[in-house]
């Protein structure tokens, strides 16, 4: 299963950063697009708070982080997936 859940995320990973690729190369790109990208790295990183046993500090999923702040969130919820795969037992 960890052999799964790796390629699983290290796939979301991929992809995350070439919706990145495509917003930092397009000048006018439309800011709905924007809005919801915010949100799904939002969410991942809600996800691993909420696993991790964390407070979440805010219920607004909504907000926008802007697409300089993308590339380090991509990093930071990959990274926390993957040693969470790697620290897990093999139970689930």
């Amino acid at each position: 299963m960890k052999e799964y859940f790796t390629k699983l995320f290290e796939y979301n990973n991929w992809a995350n950063n070439k919706i990145l690729e495509i917003i930092l190369s397009e000048i006018n790109f439309p800011q709905n697009a924007l809005k919801y990208f915010s949100h799904l790295l939002i969410a991942e990183k809600t996800w691993m708070t909420r696993i991790k046993g964390k407070e979440i500090p805010s219920n607004d999923f909504w907000y926008e982080i802007s697409p300089n702040e993308f590339q380090e969130l991509i990093k930071e919820n990959t990274n926390d997936y993957l040693e969470l795969i790697k620290n897990s037992n093999e139970k689930y």
